[in-house]
């Protein structure tokens, strides 16, 4: 039902119980405004949206005040504007003079209000008030004297990021915004509190001092470190990528991006390939190469690793957060000299079932949808935006979890079942078996299904609307999943219900399409077990892989070695050839987000010396080898080329499963979960300094138990520990971490193998210092 009132003598129709502040903006009339944010709840506490009501003796808070059929307002009635100009003056009177060095000039609210409605000269000659600053973390940087107690930030962090880790204390005066027992800001969206900070007092750390936003010109891109494809901003100065911004956007990330995509421009910098490289003939060091000379030394050593020992023993790696035309390029040049061994999965160990492409969830949707139940997920971490959209629908709780980690403080839980990661399959057994016996109409309480899996079993089956089955990193990657995907389908036939993954990188949805899946070939499990002569890294390295030790002994081992890369620092150790290629924000391209939908961007910014985009470097190459279809000039040809292929073709599944380890094996040890730690998914992630100095960048290189097992083990908190498995070991430091279930350890460990029976012990106090 809508109601209709007046706004500065302007009909306006609204929804019933809208408020004056959402029926002007709908009506383009503006009100000045702070602490009113239109994705936070109301706080009505800085009142500079004060206006004139008909037939009211005071000014009204616009933001708080509901409108009202018949309601006629004012915004700039004399009335109006004496309260907005007198609430100006009071926020002016502690605000420091500090414009020209404050991070937020050119784009703060306050300077902006204060040219329309302050006074050219302050009455107050009082010496102003001045406020310890907070330290929040290597991201956010504090200027709290000039805060005006909006809590934006205070609310952002309760309502949309989860955690209430800000608040204010003392009154009057002597209030201040601080964080909680001086902790610092651990959220994984932490940096969406600058965005919401109408002042300087909130600003980047990182950006401090390095532009000033006149100086920047904004380039529309799409974030490349996970599958939600958020909008952003590149803002770039002089070819150069300053900072981040979101670019608001409804159906996909709202006005909000997570630390990963606000910060990970940071891994920009450092040893960048500039030019092509080859090893040198002592093998100690790179010398510098023209193109000319590189792609004649990739072709002639490709062509002589064919001769010897056959095209199929070359390996073609590429990560998934790689555009789609470059993968498409890739696998055409791969397939052009007879080879068909080329994946992109390279977080994956089990491939005995079919592959499982994007989310099979409408992400605007997904908060409202009838039941979802995450399977070995952590959405935080892995889609770091997701959460937002459960915490900010109508307060029903529809999603449910099974895994070995306790979600409920990501997302507001109808049920939840905690679980060691290889008995994931079983509680799925368990489910389908309560819901064949249901379906019956036998007497269900003899089944041996646990009360919280017969209640996400009765959720799923009563549920109305849609409903979904998300697999998370830990249940992806884990030895059996196999095993999960094939019980989770059936599970999803019962309920009718849609299969799809939280963990599939920035373009693991539009790989397939791309051709970028082994046909007669082997998929990344079986290459790492095979004795590859020749190998072809596409914008990743050892550390993109599940099985690092294993990864970086195949490299090692291998003839020839040719890396396309960003980075030099990470391939040193076995590259043969580095050939520079540039970054996603110096790149064009097509990225498929988790729902399928295809996202073009631009280059925003400049490669640096002789790095060029990816598809342009393959175009090269495919000639030199003499590979049909490379005769395109733009990256549209590439793009129909791709499309024309796709209506011909099909990509096919996997030909040669591994088998992976024994699902009913008893456990001696603990087993392993983690997955992938949310600041090392991908080349530029783990190289943001800022990001790995956060707790979640440091805590991804310690080790978390339940608590009962630090006593058991002997453990305290902060000991040296030792992980084994049967083939390596890892030292690091233990902590607990009551969040999780029994027998299980969080940890990311670049070496270690398996998932299951690893031991821990706990160090000697003369070896402490080499764990930390």
């Amino acid at each position: 039902m809508d109601i209709s009132l007046q706004i500065n003598g302007q009909t306006i129709s609204v929804r019933e119980n809208a408020t004056i502040m959402e029926a002007a903006t709908q009506a383009g009339i503006y009100i000045p405004h702070f602490c009113y944010h239109p994705k936070l709840s109301i706080a009505a506490n800085c009142r500079m949206c004060l206006v004139d009501v008909e037939k009211s003796p005071k000014p009204l808070p616009a933001c708080a005040t509901t409108a009202l059929d018949g309601m006629v307002v004012c915004v700039d009635s004399h009335k109006a504007k004496e309260a907005q100009n007198s609430v100006m003056e009071f926020l002016l009177i502690n605000h420091p003079l500090d414009c020209p060095i404050c991070d937020q000039g050119g784009e703060c609210q306050l300077q902006d209000l204060a040219v329309g409605y302050g006074m050219s000269k302050s009455r107050y000659t009082e010496e102003k008030r001045v406020v310890i600053e907070k330290n929040l973390g290597p991201l956010i940087s504090t200027d709290m004297t000039r805060c005006i107690h909006c809590t934006r930030c205070v609310r952002f962090g309760r309502e949309v990021g989860g955690v209430m880790e800000m608040g204010m204390t003392g009154r009057g005066e002597h209030a201040e915004i601080m964080p909680f027992v001086e902790r610092t800001i651990n959220s994984e969206l932490s940096g969406n509190m600058i965005d919401v900070c109408p002042v300087g007092a909130l600003t980047s750390k990182p950006f401090r001092f390095t532009a000033r936003p006149w100086e920047l010109t904004n380039k529309p891109s799409i974030a490349a470190h996970d599958s939600w494809g958020s909008r952003l901003l590149l803002q770039v100065k002089n070819g150069e990528v300053k900072r981040i911004k979101p670019a608001e956007t409804e159906n996909i990330n709202q006005c909000w991006l997570s630390d990963r995509d606000r910060f990970s421009y940071l891994g920009l910098g450092g040893k960048r390939c500039d030019t092509p490289l080859e090893r040198a003939t002592d093998a100690r060091r790179f010398e510098k190469v023209s193109w000319v000379a590189a792609k004649e030394s990739f072709t002639q050593r490709l062509h002589a690793t064919i001769k010897q020992y056959g095209a199929d023993s070359i390996g073609f790696f590429a990560s998934p957060h790689t555009t789609q035309e470059e993968l498409f390029l890739l696998q055409k040049l791969a397939r052009g000299i007879g080879c068909e061994n080329i994946d992109n999965r390279l977080r994956q160990r089990d491939f005995s079932a079919a592959d499982i492409n994007g989310y099979g969830f409408e992400i605007k949707n997904i908060g409202r949808a009838g039941a979802v139940l995450f399977v070995g997920a952590e959405p935080a971490r892995e889609l770091p935006l997701l959460p937002v959209r459960f915490r900010k629908t109508s307060g029903k709780r529809r999603a449910m979890s099974i895994g070995a980690v306790d979600i409920g403080n990501q997302i507001p839980l109808a049920a939840q079942h905690l679980s060691l990661p290889s008995a994931i399959v079983e509680q799925l057994r368990k489910i389908n078996s309560f819901l064949k016996i249901t379906a019956s109409r036998e007497n269900s309480l003899f089944t041996d299904c646990p009360q919280p899996l017969r209640h996400i079993a009765e959720q799923l089956q009563n549920a109305k609307g849609a409903k979904h089955l998300l697999l998370g990193d830990a249940a992806l990657s884990a030895d059996n999943a196999g095993d999960i995907v094939q019980q989770a389908h059936l599970l999803a036939e019962g309920v009718n219900a849609q299969v799809g993954t939280l963990s599939s990188g920035a373009n693991g949805t539009g790989a397939a399409s791309a051709g970028f899946r082994p046909t007669n070939g082997l998929h990344t499990a079986a290459m790492l077990r095979d004795n590859l002569r020749a190998v072809v890294l596409y914008n990743c390295e050892a550390e993109d892989f599940a099985e690092q030790s294993l990864a970086r002994e195949m490299l090692t081992n291998a003839n020839f070695v040719a890396a396309f890369n960003t980075h030099t620092d990470g391939l040193s150790d076995y590259a043969h050839i580095q050939l520079p290629i540039a970054a996603t924000a110096e790149n064009e391209g097509t990225l498929f987000n988790g729902e399928g939908t295809a996202q073009l961007f631009d280059a925003a910014a400049k490669p640096p010396g002789q790095a060029r985009p990816g598809w342009k470097i393959l175009r090269l190459f495919g000639e030199a080898l003499g590979i049909s279809g490379f005769d395109f000039s733009t990256l549209e040809e590439v793009r129909q080329l791709l499309s024309r292929e796709n209506k011909t073709s099909s990509v096919a599944t996997d030909s040669t499963p591994i088998t992976a380890a024994a699902t009913g094996q008893k456990n001696a040890g603990f087993e392993l979960v983690g997955g992938t730690s949310i600041y090392n998914t991908d080349i530029l992630a783990r190289r943001a300094s800022a990001l790995q100095k956060t707790a979640a960048g440091r805590a991804a290189t310690h080790a978390y138990f339940h608590p009962d097992d630090m006593q058991t083990l002997g453990l305290i908190e902060g000991a040296a520990v030792r992980l084994t498995d049967a083939h390596c070991a890892w030292e690091t430091v233990a902590h607990a971490d009551q969040r999780l279930v029994r027998g299980v350890i969080l940890a990311y460990p670049p070496t270690l193998r398996a998932t299951r029976n690893i031991h821990a012990e706990a160090i000697t106090t003369a070896n402490t210092a080499a764990a930390n």
